[in-house]
């Protein structure tokens, strides 16, 4: 794997995050839509913010960050970018306990999974191929700059 392949794998990955956020606002679907309403009427939503409504955007923010962040990182082969990225995953767990249920539609479900398993293979060649060598050999070059 070189860099343009490792590249273009990240590139795909953030596509296919932002497609599958989009998605949901570009394709609506009313069934999906009216189960929703439904579940929020049976958890007792409101419209003010709870505790946990506000834990849940801001840790979402910090995670939307250190997301953005890391692949910038990535992008210009930096190893506190991989570092970052793993643990923008890790600190986004506590979120998916905290959202509740909520239903999307297959489109959505397929362009997200697709870019987590991306992730993963990003997080396994960044650490345990040949890809390693380039984030070593950026950070190398740093430091003979300074």
């Amino acid at each position: 794997m070189n860099r343009k392949t490792f590249l273009i794998l990240v590139l795909l990955s953030v596509v296919l995050s932002v497609f599958s956020v989009l998605c949901g606002f570009v394709f609506p679907d009313e069934n999906v839509e009216t189960v929703n309403s439904f579940i929020m009427e049976l958890e007792g939503a409101s419209d003010s913010l709870t505790q946990d409504d506000i834990w849940l955007l801001f840790s979402g923010a910090i995670a939307l960050v250190m997301v953005i962040v890391a692949y910038v990182g990535l992008f210009l082969f930096k190893s506190w970018g991989r570092h970052v990225f793993v643990a923008s995953f890790v600190l986004a767990i506590p979120a998916y306990f905290m959202a509740g249920l909520w239903i999307t539609t297959g489109l959505e479900d397929l362009l997200f999974d697709a870019s987590m398993f991306l992730d993963g293979m990003l997080v396994a060649l960044m650490y345990f191929s040949p890809v390693k060598a380039e984030f070593a050999k950026a950070d190398s070059d740093e430091s003979f700059k300074s």
